[in-house]
C-alpha cells in the first residue's frame, strides 16, 4: 500500500509536467498569433502612410503646405519599417520557443497562424462560482492527487508502524536427506524430518513507539499539505477567473468603443486635411492613435487567450472539451 501510494504520487508529477507543457505551448502560441496580427497592422499602416505622403506631395506641389509635411510622412514610414524589422525578429524568437516546446527539428519552419475569431469563454464566467469549478475539476489537479496519495501513504505507514507491536510467529518444516555411512549406528541412512516453531516478542517498545510517533507526525503533515493544496487551488481559480473576466472586458471595450472612436477620429482628420481645415500634425496624430489602438487591441486579444490557457492550467483540464471526466 505504501509503495502503491508512492507510485500514484509519481504519476501525478508526470501529469503536472504534461499540464505545464501544454500551458507553455498555448501561451507561446497566443504570442505567436499576436505578432503576426501586429505585422498585418504594420503592413496596413505602410499603405496608409504611403497614401498620406502622396496627399502631402500633391498639396506641397500645389503650394498649399510646406515640405515638412512630406518629410514627416516619410519619417513615419521609416519608423514603421523599423517596427517591422523588430516584429520579424520577435516572430523568429517565439517560433524558436514553440519549436523547442513541441520537440520539433530545430530547423523546422512554423507556418503562419490561421486567422481565427477571438476566443470567448466556454461558459458564462460572470456567473460561475469558483467553488463549483473547484468541486468539478479539482480532482484533475496533479498537486491535489499527489497530496492525497501522500496522505494515503502516511496512513499506510502508520498502520505498518503499529504492527511492530505484534509478536512475530515462526513456523516451519525441514527435511534433511541423510546418506548411509559405513558405521554401526541406529537409524543409519534414515532421512530426518524437523518441525520448527518460534515466537519473537517485541519487548523494545521505545524504538517502536518512536516509529509510530514519526509515522503519525508524517500523517499529520500530509493532511496539512492536502488542505493547503486545496486552499491554494481555490485561490488560484478565483484569481484565474478574475483575469479572464478582466481580459474579456478589455476586449469588449476595444471592440465597442476605442477602435471605433480611433477610426472615426482618423477618418475625420483625413477629410479635414484634404479640405485644408486640419493641419498635418493633427492628421498624423490621429493616424498614430489608430495604429496604437490596433496594436494594443491585438495585445489584449492575445492576453485573453493567455488567461484562458492559465485558467485551463489552474483547473488541470481544458474546460472547453471536458465534461467533468478525467482528461
Amino acid at each position: 500500500e505504501v509503495a502503491g501510494a508512492r507510485a500514484r504520487g509519481a504519476q501525478s508529477a508526470h501529469l503536472l509536467a504534461l499540464i505545464d507543457l501544454t500551458w507553455r505551448v498555448k501561451d507561446a502560441y497566443h504570442e505567436y498569433v499576436r505578432l503576426f496580427r501586429v505585422r498585418r497592422v504594420l503592413d496596413d499602416e505602410q499603405q496608409v502612410l504611403d497614401r498620406m505622403e502622396k496627399v502631402a506631395q500633391v498639396k506641397y506641389a500645389s503650394g498649399t503646405v510646406g515640405q515638412q509635411d512630406v518629410l514627416r510622412a516619410q519619417l513615419e514610414l521609416s519608423q514603421v519599417e523599423d517596427e517591422l524589422t523588430q516584429n520579424r525578429r520577435d516572430i523568429e524568437t517565439v517560433a524558436a520557443r514553440l519549436v523547442e516546446l513541441l520537440n520539433l527539428d530545430p530547423r523546422a519552419t512554423l507556418p503562419p497562424p490561421e486567422e481565427q475569431a477571438v476566443k470567448r469563454s466556454p461558459h458564462d464566467l460572470a456567473s460561475t462560482d469558483p467553488d463549483s469549478l473547484f468541486d468539478r475539476y479539482a480532482r484533475h489537479r496533479p498537486e491535489i492527487r499527489a497530496a492525497a496519495a501522500a496522505t494515503e501513504r502516511a496512513e499506510a505507514s502508520r498502520s505498518l508502524a503499529k504492527r511492530q507491536y505484534f509478536p512475530d510467529l515462526t513456523l516451519g518444516v525441514q527435511y534433511v536427506n541423510v546418506g548411509a555411512r559405513d558405521v554401526d549406528v541406529p537409524d543409519n541412512g534414515k532421512d530426518i524430518w524437523q518441525v520448527l516453531a518460534g515466537i519473537n516478542l517485541p519487548i523494545w517498545f521505545g524504538s517502536k513507539g518512536a516509529r509510530v510517533e514519526e509515522a503519525e507526525a508524517d500523517q499529520a503533515r500530509a493532511r496539512n499539505e492536502l488542505t493547503w493544496a486545496e486552499l491554494r487551488v481555490r485561490g488560484e481559480i478565483r484569481d484565474a477567473l478574475e483575469r479572464v473576466r478582466s481580459a474579456e472586458e478589455r476586449v469588449e471595450l476595444y471592440e465597442g468603443v476605442i477602435l471605433p472612436q480611433a477610426n472615426q477620429a482618423y477618418q475625420s482628420a483625413e477629410a479635414g486635411y484634404r479640405s485644408g481645415t486640419v493641419g498635418f500634425l493633427d492628421y498624423l496624430d490621429s493616424e498614430r492613435m489608430l495604429l496604437a489602438a490596433r496594436k494594443r487591441y491585438h495585445g489584449v486579444v492575445a492576453d485573453l487567450g493567455k488567461q484562458h490557457a492559465y485558467l485551463d492550467r489552474v483547473l488541470g483540464v481544458d474546460v472547453r472539451y471536458s465534461a467533468g471526466d478525467e482528461g
